[in-house]
């Protein structure tokens, strides 16, 4: 809301209208800096966790990626093959609410949602920390075909790093893959409809 300030009748509305323009401009500039000072630091890049949701006090875990709009924590994906390889998908966010969509050889096809435990959160986090998740390289595969895909996502602690592993994936990617299926594939996913 704008105040606009009264004069007695003698004053000229010349005056006022420069007046009134200046703050406005005023105080888009400043709205728009404190944006910009939230969203980025360094020269541009993303703020470290802007959202009290994602920083890290003292010691805690920073779940989500530097931006405070994204809150996703953990990804797996594992791709369909000629036989009877399971085809998922679970994205797992910083308040424990996951996603999943099912395609082929699991239990449950479609989509479903569900609630995953903090400590799950952190025990998936805190392993993927201990076998270096973060400094792998981020493609393992070579020109093959009929072998499926495991696509793992960690963003939390200040780094946000994608693995796809096929073919030549390190037996620690291939550990945690197997950890976070454990862990995450026999929740009690709730199915919801399809958005399209």
């Amino acid at each position: 809301m704008v105040l606009v300030p009264t004069f007695p009748d003698q004053a000229e509305p010349q005056m006022i209208r420069p007046l009134i323009l200046t703050l406005a401009v005023v105080g888009f500039v400043a709205c728009k800096n404190q944006e910009k000072t939230a969203d980025t630091a360094d020269g541009g890049a993303p703020a470290q966790a802007a959202s009290a949701e994602g920083i890290a006090h003292d010691g805690a875990v920073q779940l989500g990626g530097s931006n405070a709009a994204d809150s996703l924590v953990l990804s797996i994906e594992r791709t369909a093959c000629f036989g009877t390889c399971k085809s998922y998908r679970i994205d797992v966010y910083r308040s424990g609410f996951a996603e999943y969509v099912g395609r082929a050889h699991v239990e449950l096809i479609g989509r479903g949602q569900g609630r995953v435990d903090q400590a799950v959160i952190e025990r998936l986090v805190a392993r993927a920390e201990s076998i270096g998740f973060a400094r792998m390289d981020p493609v393992y595969d070579s020109p093959v075909t009929d072998l499926p895909a495991t696509t793992i996502r960690v963003a939390a602690n200040g780094t946000d790093h994608t693995v796809m592993g096929r073919v030549g994936a390190p037996d620690q990617f291939r550990s945690l893959a197997n950890q976070m299926e454990e862990e995450l594939l026999a929740l009690p996913w709730r199915l919801v409809p399809d958005q399209d």
